[in-house]
């Protein structure tokens, strides 16, 4: 069992107010190979939070994708063809915040969740846990 968070990047990008044509520089300078793909994290839905720039969003998105979910999803299609049963998750939830930080999963897996959690949110921590 191993999984992701949707926005598993966002802690380690922390230029809230980067514009996106600054992401797009930092994008095609870092992956040169990428041009003209920055644009398709622009396209990403993604919660309207003050303060957090199309550029930061973009940003973490790539920063998730290349630190996270491109090696979590490497490590399955290894395991799978050896016959291993492989079980990878994206979560896609977080009880406190509207961003799914990196181990925003963690609260559900354990089923402790804040008091105000709603019913959805516990029979989605009951699912979690006997998942793992």
């Amino acid at each position: 069992v191993t999984g992701i968070t949707l926005d598993d990047g966002s802690r380690f990008f922390e230029q809230y107010n980067l514009s996106f044509t600054d992401f797009v520089t930092l994008f095609e300078d870092q992956y040169e190979s990428s041009r003209g793909q920055a644009e398709l994290y622009r396209s990403e839905s993604h919660v309207s939070l003050p303060g957090y720039s199309d550029g930061w969003w973009s940003a973490e998105r790539a920063v998730t994708d290349q630190n996270f979910f491109c090696p979590s999803h490497f490590a399955w299609r290894s395991l799978a063809v050896t016959g291993s049963p492989v079980f990878g998750y994206l979560f896609a939830s977080s009880s406190d915040s509207p961003i799914v930080h990196h181990s925003s999963e963690l609260p559900f897996l354990f089923m402790n969740l804040t008091e105000n959690a709603s019913l959805e949110e516990w029979q989605l921590a009951e699912e979690v846990a006997m998942s793992w």
